[in-house]
């Protein structure tokens, strides 16, 4: 996770459970500007084997997978124990 991240984003779309396509979002911050193309649902595994899902940009132009914090907080605090 970055803590310094303002939006999670994946450069590779096998990375999400599933995807749609979106009108292009520019996002500024990561390396200058990336172009985002889809949102999707990335699947962060627990401890307790079960999984948190998170929306998340995708965009070729960005290196890597940056999970924002607050998204992992925010999702799984909707998860009943």
């Amino acid at each position: 996770m970055d803590g310094g991240a303002n939006r999670s984003i994946t450069n590779d779309l096998s990375n999400l459970q599933s995807y749609w396509k979106i009108d292009p979002v520019k996002i500024h911050g990561i390396s200058s500007m990336v172009i985002c193309s889809h949102r999707g649902i990335f699947n962060v595994p627990t401890r307790s084997g079960s999984h948190i899902p998170i929306l998340m940009y995708y965009s070729e132009d960005t290196s890597c997978t940056v999970i924002l914090p607050n998204d992992a907080v925010i999702e799984s605090s909707k998860i009943s124990a």
